[in-house]
């Protein structure tokens, strides 16, 4: 007697609901293997905080005006305004530079087209994007305590 049996054929699951989405881009942000020495580093005065690479902040809303970021091996998009708008800069990594203006920022492993992401307004596929309140939220220790 013979059973009928299904081949598993990748990529006719569906799209994961975005809820999960989400939830893979953190587990892979954080426990995804990088060839990573020194990671980048964001200063508010005297308070700083590690950037994981692959992370987009959209804004900074509600919070302190940055004053420097350290790139480590990143490559660090500083963009004037919320959602990539305005001027932009790009911190090449090992470089550790004042920063005057800062609406959102990407933080990236390899260069990505700085045009797309301001035609879009939205961080690459690739990169986990979030507000700067809740990037402390998941990211930072300190947060919790304060």
């Amino acid at each position: 007697m013979s059973v009928p049996t299904s081949v598993y054929q990748p990529g006719l699951e569906g799209e994961l609901p975005r809820v999960l989405n989400n939830l893979w881009k953190f587990v892979k942000c954080l426990f995804g293997k990088r060839e990573v020495n020194h990671f980048a580093r964001l200063y508010h005065s005297s308070f700083s905080y590690g950037l994981v690479p692959d992370t987009a902040i959209s804004d900074f809303n509600n919070m302190g005006k940055i004053t420097s970021i350290y790139s480590g091996d990143c490559y660090i998009y500083i963009f004037q305004g919320n959602g990539y708008k305005g001027w932009y800069r790009i911190v090449d990594p090992g470089e550790k530079i004042a920063v005057e203006e800062c609406g959102s920022l990407i933080i990236s492993m390899a260069p990505i087209a700085i045009g797309e992401v301001q035609k879009k307004g939205k961080a690459p596929e690739y990169c986990w994007e979030l507000s700067g309140p809740m990037y402390m939220m998941h990211f930072s220790a300190a947060y919790r305590y304060a």
